[in-house]
């Protein structure tokens, strides 16, 4: 489980290119096949991440400017912490539906492979941000304070440059 959860982004590289052909009618036969790989490394991060432990994999992914990407990536840590209240997923979602409603009463085909759009962004998304925010938990400005008022856990300062240890 842990070989799949640390091949997610070659995963989501290459299933990404694979639904953006199949968008377009290239790539149909594999289009099946990428989804059921996608949905399988998804389920083995999320059990990953809920384990008790840190792998030593995990630990060695950590890059060595973490603070720095943290900053840098600010956005995408914002929308991991945002997939837990729903918001952002009914935003994407909406969309999806109302696409498919109007492609399945006009018949054309056309208009429902772009409702598939909205939930391959959503996927992809999510499993990304997922994957980034757990390599730059220590750095990320969103998870300070957390336990409802309880003690905040101590993370070192983002601004902080080089600070693995290793």
């Amino acid at each position: 489980m842990t070989t799949l959860t640390h091949a997610l982004p070659w995963i989501l590289a290459a299933g990404l290119a694979t639904r953006v052909a199949s968008w377009f009618g290239w790539l149909t036969s594999l289009d099946l096949a990428v989804a059921v790989v996608i949905l399988s490394c998804q389920f083995a991060t999320m059990a990953h991440l809920r384990s008790s432990h840190l792998c030593a994999r995990c630990m060695d992914e950590v890059p060595a400017d973490a603070p720095v990407k943290a900053e840098r990536r600010k956005r995408v840590l914002w929308f991991a912490h945002q997939l837990a209240t729903g918001t952002v997923i009914f935003g994407l979602l909406a969309p999806a539906v109302a696409i498919a409603f109007v492609g399945t009463h006009s018949g054309s085909p056309t208009i429902q492979h772009l409702a598939r759009i909205p939930l391959d962004v959503l996927v992809f998304t999510s499993l990304y941000s997922t994957w980034l925010h757990h390599r730059l938990r220590p750095w990320c400005p969103y998870c300070r304070g957390w336990d409802d008022g309880g003690d905040p856990e101590p993370s070192p300062d983002p601004s902080e440059f080089k600070t693995r240890t290793g």
